[in-house]
């Protein structure tokens, strides 16, 4: 027969045994849930990465956009400048114009009248 001692330090020994492969269970389940956890983190840091890298390009474009536009309205103000100045000389002369083919016309008009008057008295009309 066996002695009771050495049974119940067998029973003892099992029950340890069964709690330690409790917490290796219970072990491997929290190291797969960490698992688990890391990489849904680097999933989040990876799609942060690219995210960053699209906006990150997204600027570089509206930069080189912004620079293009600026440059071609520079180079477009001589043209606008000229513009500018060749309405003014337009504008002046259609007043020269204007205010010559008034005094033109008035003159015409004088000398119409002046003519008439000698015609009359040329013909002794009154």
């Amino acid at each position: 027969m066996t002695d009771p001692i050495l049974h119940e330090i067998l029973q003892k020994l099992g029950r340890i045994e069964e709690k330690q492969d409790r917490v290796r269970v219970d072990l491997d389940k929290e190291q797969e849930h960490a698992r688990e956890n890391r990489a849904a983190i680097h999933q989040k840091l990876g799609d942060l990465t690219d995210r960053m890298t699209k906006v990150e390009s997204s600027i570089t474009v509206a930069a080189g956009i912004d620079v293009q536009v600026r440059n071609e309205l520079n180079a477009m103000k001589p043209a606008v400048e000229d513009f500018t100045r060749m309405r003014s000389i337009g504008l002046s002369a259609v007043g020269v114009i204007a205010l010559g083919g008034t005094a033109f016309g008035a003159s015409l008009i004088w000398w119409g009248e002046q003519m008439i008057t000698a015609i009359r008295g040329f013909l002794r009309i009154s």
